[in-house]
């Protein structure tokens, strides 16, 4: 078959590349494969041919776009956006704001930090208004719409050397003068150590923070550096619990003193899981009449304080029961808060002042009794509120 196609001279030295390349393809591939391969090779010659007229007569290459009339009776469905807010109209009444910053420590001022004031009206457009600390210390926002805002100190422009705690909420009144109580920053320390397993195989990763004892103060968090070692000098000075995370669940914490220019030393030695000192809990989850309870959600949550040379322990973990409504939890010694819920009919059980205590046999069997009913937002309510307890018990740790 004999094929004749008029290209312009540029079409035949863009389209030489494609056409040799299907038609070495052709002529290599088997009988019924060639036939297929030379109407492939007709197609495109032709296709590059409408393309060149389409260019000698000033047509554009590509296919216009169409329009698909929308039938009648139905309606495009409409982009799910959220409706910017608008954004506050000036009151005419404006208020000024003036503060102070100074170390926590001696009342020194801190020169040169960044401080932001957003608004918190949920009605309007969130407005962000930016000052600095002279040499004394001083900042001030001449022009404030009235309206409750968060005063912050921008926290990544912060000189190392200083912590701030959280932000603060302020409500400002029309035409006010406010002077706002000194903001407090803390200095900061270092805490380094070493983490290795009692076994003596190196922790290779892990997270790390530092709660200071000052709970208006933010935790420093910091993440093991792949060889066991870790550093962190975010940390305000003071009394602060070195935490390490984990991830059965396990949060051990050790005492530190943290002094600016003298970095403090704080190591661990974590009992691997299969040799912690502990008990392994056979938790069964049965109905009122007895039958077992599969997939069941559990939540457990404890803590030990410490003893001696021995870490304080917080643990929280979750957990789904085997079709028979067993989940098998090895728990480290402390006291322990056990939430047991069935997902599908709603049914729940909880364990309060659960205790495993030195003396406690190896392995214990509890049966946990589901009762009454509950809705998937009220159980989701309780397993919130319970994890947030070990979130507390580690901010709020005593010694």
């Amino acid at each position: 078959m004999l094929l004749r196609v008029r290209l312009s001279r540029r079409s035949v030295r863009s389209t030489l590349p494609v056409l040799t390349l299907l038609l070495l393809l052709a002529a290599a591939a088997p009988r019924p494969a060639r036939a297929q391969a030379g109407a492939e090779a007709a197609a495109a010659a032709k296709q590059a041919a409408d393309w060149a007229e389409k260019r000698q007569g000033g047509q554009a290459s590509t296919p216009s776009p169409k329009t698909i009339a929308q039938p009648r009776g139905q309606t495009a469905p409409a982009a799910a956006a959220v409706p910017a807010r608008p954004p506050r109209k000036p009151s005419g009444k404006p208020a000024r704001l003036a503060g102070l910053i100074v170390e926590r420590a001696g009342g020194a001022a801190v020169a040169d930090v960044i401080l932001s004031l957003t608004s918190t009206e949920p009605e309007f457009a969130v407005e962000t208004l930016l000052a600095r600390t002279d040499s004394a210390g001083r900042y001030g926002f001449p022009t404030v719409e009235p309206g409750r805002w968060s005063l912050d100190v921008v926290r990544d422009r912060l000189p190392r050397a200083y912590a701030a705690g959280p932000a603060r909420l302020v409500s400002v009144a029309p035409r006010d003068s406010l002077v706002l109580p000194p903001l407090l920053l803390d200095r900061t320390a270092c805490v380094r150590g070493r983490v290795v397993w009692a076994d003596g195989y190196v922790f290779s990763d892990g997270a790390v923070q530092v709660t200071p004892r000052d709970t208006a103060t933010a935790a420093a968090p910091g993440r093991l550096d792949g060889v066991g070692d870790y550093e962190i000098c975010s940390a305000p000075a003071g009394p602060a619990m070195v935490w390490l995370m984990l991830r059965d669940g396990r949060r051990l914490g050790l005492p530190a003193r943290l002094d600016p220019g003298r970095p403090a030393s704080v190591d661990f030695r974590p009992e691997p899981l299969a040799d912690m000192q502990g008990t392994l809990l056979h938790l069964e989850a049965r109905t009122v009449d007895g039958q077992p309870v599969g997939k069941a959600q559990v939540v457990a949550v404890g803590r030990k304080l410490p003893v001696g040379g021995e870490p304080m322990t917080v643990f929280a973990r979750e957990a789904v029961s085997d079709p028979g409504g067993v989940t098998d939890l090895r728990l480290p010694y402390g006291v322990y808060e056990i939430l047991v819920m069935n997902p599908r009919e709603g049914q729940y059980g909880r364990l309060e002042q659960f205790v495993i205590a030195r003396g406690a046999p190896p392995e214990v069997t509890h049966v946990v009794t589901l009762r009454d009913t509950s809705t998937p937002e009220q159980r989701a309510q309780w397993r919130r509120l319970l994890l947030e307890r070990a979130d507390r018990f580690q901010k709020g740790w005593s010694l």
